[in-house]
Formats: structure tokens, C-alpha cells, sequence
């Protein structure tokens, strides 16, 4: 497993790891209890945007890509849902995560910046 608290992470290509994130404003854990939904944003090198989505409060059970792993505590994964997520040609990625208070309300952190995620070329 890989773990990034918003900063730079290297990973290789075509991995379908779990990602592990911190999710943090003002460099402090979020707390979690009662957020309705994440999304995990990713921009590549050329401008595209991935959104991956965690499941809702009513339809809390895994089957989305993003998981929050710990509520109080800021953890959640990214689960790859295939080998072609993180490609080498695509590197690197811009990510953040955008917190859904309500189905209306949402922020994003990291508030004024993007992580990086790297991708190494699989050899």
C-alpha cells in the first residue's frame, strides 16, 4: 500500500495497489464523521480529468473506488479499477479530493495546491 499525506508520491505504472491518502486542510486531518461522499480528482499531463467517487452515507458499503477507511482520522483509498489508471505517458497527475458536507455543500483540499502523483515507467 501507498501512502500520501498531500505532497509528492512516486508509484509504478499500471499499478492497481491501494493508494492511501490523509486527507488534510491547514495541514490537520479532516474529520470525516458525517461527510456524504468523496471524490477523487486526477489531472493528467495533458489536461484530462478522472473523477472516482466514494459511496454515499444511505449506500455506504465498497463498491466505489474511493473508500474512507477511517472517518475520523482522514484515511481513505484510491483502489486502481484497472491497470491503465496510472500510466507513465500520462505523468505526472494533479490529484485532490473534493468533500461532500451534504449532496450540496462540498470543498476541496488541498485548498490552494494539487498533490503529485508520479508514475514510473514499468520495465
Amino acid at each position: 500500500m501507498t501512502t500520501v499525506e498531500y505532497d509528492k508520491l512516486a508509484i509504478r505504472e499500471k499499478t492497481t495497489s491501494p493508494v492511501e491518502m490523509v486527507a488534510k486542510a491547514d495541514g490537520n486531518p479532516i474529520n470525516m464523521v458525517g461527510v456524504y461522499q468523496l471524490e477523487f480528482r486526477m489531472v493528467d499531463k495533458f489536461g484530462k480529468t478522472y473523477l472516482y467517487r466514494s459511496n454515499t452515507v444511505e449506500n455506504d458499503y465498497n463498491n466505489e473506488p474511493v473508500e474512507i477507511v477511517n472517518r475520523l482520522t482522514g484515511v481513505i483509498h484510491f483502489h486502481p479499477p484497472d491497470e491503465n489508471v496510472f500510466l507513465y505517458s500520462r505523468s505526472p497527475y494533479k490529484v485532490y479530493i473534493r468533500v461532500w458536507e451534504t449532496d450540496v455543500r462540498n470543498y476541496s483540499v488541498p485548498e490552494s495546491t494539487y498533490n503529485i502523483i508520479e508514475v514510473l515507467k514499468e520495465y
